[in-house]
């Protein structure tokens, strides 16, 4: 056999070599080997490679995504049809988050303990299985409203009929619709988990550290382009005709085929769920890696490591004779005593509760400030009037994932300090609070709607009496020929019939308006703020991609603080304190943002419309001082990192250097158990320092007169090793 031809598998699994044993830990057979079963053929192992299973990532952060953007453009839909409650539905959306709160820390660390892709694999069936759940409210009470009228719904006229309250019926219908989703949030929540506590940890512990920025960086790329799929889906679905699947409808339909995604998602969830759970415990190029970085140390410390011994080699490539216990209470007190854990935590909720709780509150400030109305219907800014919010709303998940995958590439070719990373955390977090705080100056006081007095809006007037206009009816702004006056929506301004010249709605037969009873659709003086509103979305895009550079480094560093084996629960330990917050955070931002409501829907829950000035303030000074905080705890990250080595032991210790051939075989390597004094040396230098060479003890003496009539087997197998390496 050619000395270049050595098998993985000698290395790994401690066969022989002409006299010499490769250290593999406790490393086994099935560990190493991709493939479930009868699928575990010699051609299916090309494919245990690290690139293969970012690929697979991907395409798993790219279902994962479309079902969260597919479910959030569709709830507005299945909220009207089964009459769930506005109350309801702001909470619903963030049972992944809450899910997270919970579970994140037992899934991870116990995941992180046996085989992840399997346990990823587990969790993605859980999840696909949960969103076919969704289907069950369509089968069971079909896709189409009874009590819906589309034009009042399209339009919103004036039509002197009341609208109907759900009956006892459709109070057990949302029940139901409610349950399941709930169920499904839960199931995005474990998957979620799950993808970053054994998908990335997974990656990065089989990958070149130097290499692992780069592929992490491609892999969340995906996560920003993920739920725009997703809305592509809602948006077809919602175009087929609820009664019959098969027709497209004009697309103004007020239900659709809602539910038509969910099998399509689950099932390609599931089939990338079987090819994950194929991939081994342990890549085996990183495997033969560490048996042969582990071959290099023994050499470096002239010692021998004893058979069955448990020396764990660190990313550092040093010797901890006594590893630290890894039960579930000892890494929980391990990880919450490291200092650059909690800084990073601390900073990542005040981040994280600032950025989503903006968010959900984004188009009511649009619609306040900007007296921009919300897209109604499944699809999202799909049909949405605005074309400047249809261009921003397309812009930030690109801007978002290019910087994600630049940074990657940036911090595995450059390099930078741990340090830098950090700092560079930082400023990015207090440039968002800047920006925020120049909102602001950008609003626009010239814009009232009729019936606005004194901190309160008057929609009712004798004019539009008769209309019966709902309490629950959105904003839609008109307004009249004179230009002067912009009305809530065309029912509060007695409008009954509606037109289209050149894309501009017109509406006629206003009793409420006195200036040749027409409008158009938007508000009065909208050109005013033009400017305004332009700068408003262009600091947006900017400053999510300033804060999408962040993201790799930061994740990067976290993985660098713990040893290995405590990756997936540090994950876990985030997910789990910033899922806890989000409640007390949602609760906070409601209660302050809920202050300045002007015009409340049914049961005083939902505010349809906000005072624009207030509204400003709060959101965006609260906001503002969250990321000041992020920004802060960020600071005490810098601090702590300065000693934190982030790549390959070659890239930050000028020290070590390769060893030829000519001392490698100068050394002493043996498979025999170390004598008591070389026990006793060992346990005093707690394996850390590299043991120099000194004068050999007696017993060293005799264990060395029995090693000479092996050194030419030794040399050989040296060789062998070397020429596989090189």
């Amino acid at each position: 056999m050619p000395e270049a031809m050595i098998a993985p598998g000698e290395l790994l699994h401690g066969d022989s070599l002409d006299g010499f044993v490769a250290p593999s830990g406790d490393m086994d057979h099935d560990q190493v080997r991709c493939g479930i079963g009868r699928f575990s053929s010699r051609c299916v192992q090309r494919f245990a490679t690290a690139k293969c299973f970012m690929i697979l990532l991907i395409i798993l952060t790219l279902l994962q995504g479309s079902s969260h953007g597919y479910l959030t453009a569709t709830v507005p839909v299945i909220a009207v049809r089964f009459g769930i409650p506005d109350s309801f539905v702001d909470w619903i959306m963030i049972g992944h988050e809450v899910t997270q709160g919970i579970l994140a820390l037992t899934l991870a660390f116990f995941g992180g303990r046996s085989c992840r892709p399997s346990w990823l694999a587990g969790c993605l069936v859980f999840q696909a299985l949960c969103q076919l759940f969704m289907a069950v409210p369509f089968i069971a009470y079909g896709a189409t409203a009874a009590n819906t009228t589309a034009s009042q719904k399209q339009e919103w006229l004036c039509t002197g009929s009341k609208g109907s309250s759900p009956g006892s019926e459709e109070a057990d219908t949302y029940m139901f619709t409610m349950v399941v989703l709930v169920v499904a949030q839960v199931g995005a929540g474990v998957g979620l988990v799950s993808f970053l506590s054994h998908g990335i940890t997974y990656l990065d512990d089989n990958t070149e550290k130097v290499d692992s920025p780069s592929l992490i960086g491609a892999v969340l790329c995906a996560t920003q382009l993920g739920p725009k799929v997703g809305q592509v889906l809602a948006y077809w679905c919602s175009a087929l005709s609820g009664a019959s699947s098969g027709n497209l409808v004009s697309g103004k339909e007020l239900n659709g085929a809602w539910w038509l995604g969910w099998p399509v998602l689950s099932s390609l969830m599931m089939i990338t769920a079987f090819f994950t759970a194929m991939f081994p415990q342990r890549l085996p190029s990183m495997a033969v890696k560490e048996a042969a970085a582990s071959i290099l140390d023994l050499a470096r410390t002239h010692t021998s490591i004893p058979e069955q011994s448990h020396v764990h080699i660190s990313e550092q490539r040093e010797y901890i004779m006594d590893p630290p216990s890894l039960g579930f209470c000892d890494t929980v007190k391990r990880l919450i005593s490291n200092r650059m854990i909690m800084s990073n935590i601390m900073a990542m909720i005040c981040m994280h509760t600032a950025m989503l709780n903006f968010s959900s509150y984004e188009d009511s400030y649009l619609e306040s400030v900007y007296y921009i109305p919300k897209p109604e219907y499944a699809g999202g800014v799909f049909k949405d009037q605005w074309i400047s919010r249809i261009t921003t709303g397309f812009l930030k998940p690109p801007i978002v994932g290019m910087t994600l995958l630049l940074s990657g590439l940036i911090i595995s070719r450059s390099q930078p300090r741990p340090r830098v990373l950090a700092l560079w955390n930082v400023l990015i977090a207090a440039v968002a609070a800047i920006i925020f705080l120049i909102y602001i100056s950008l609003d626009c006081p010239l814009l009232q709607v009729y019936g606005y007095e004194e901190k309160s809006l008057r929609l009712k007037e004798t004019c539009n009496l008769n209309c019966n206009c709902p309490l629950n009816t959105p904003f839609q702004p008109i307004c009249d020929r004179s230009g002067i006056n912009t009305y809530y929506s065309p029912c509060h301004a007695g409008c009954t019939t509606v037109h289209t010249v050149d894309d501009i709605k017109l509406y006629e037969n206003c009793s409420c308006i006195s200036y040749g009873h027409m409008a158009k659709t938007g508000p009065c003086n909208s050109k005013d703020c033009t400017g305004k509103w332009v700068m408003f979305q262009s600091l947006q895009v900017l400053m999510v991609g300033l804060l999408g550079t962040g993201i790799v480094g930061n994740l990067l560093i976290c993985l660098r603080c713990v040893i290995p084996e405590d990756k997936p629960a540090l994950l876990g330990l985030e997910l789990l304190l910033v899922g806890k917050m989000q409640v007390p955070g949602k609760i906070i931002y409601k209660w302050l943002i809920d202050s300045t409501c002007k015009h409340w829907g049914e049961n005083n829950y939902n505010c349809r419309l906000f005072e624009s000035d207030r509204l400003i303030a709060n959101l965006n000074i609260l906001t503002a001082c969250l990321l000041l905080m992020s920004s802060f705890f960020d600071l005490f990250v810098w601090y702590f990192s300065r000693d934190l080595k982030l790549y390959s032991d070659e890239d930050i210790d000028d020290d070590t250097e390769d060893i030829a051939l000519d001392d490698i075989q100068r050394m002493k390597i043996s498979k025999r158990r170390a004598t008591p004094a070389l026990r006793r040396r060992r346990r005093d230098l707690q394996g850390i320092e590299v043991i120099e060479e000194e004068k050999d003890e007696p017993d060293e003496a005799e264990e060395d007169g029995e090693l000479i009539g092996d050194s030419s087997k030794e040399q050989e197998g040296v060789k062998r090793i070397n020429a596989t390496l090189v």
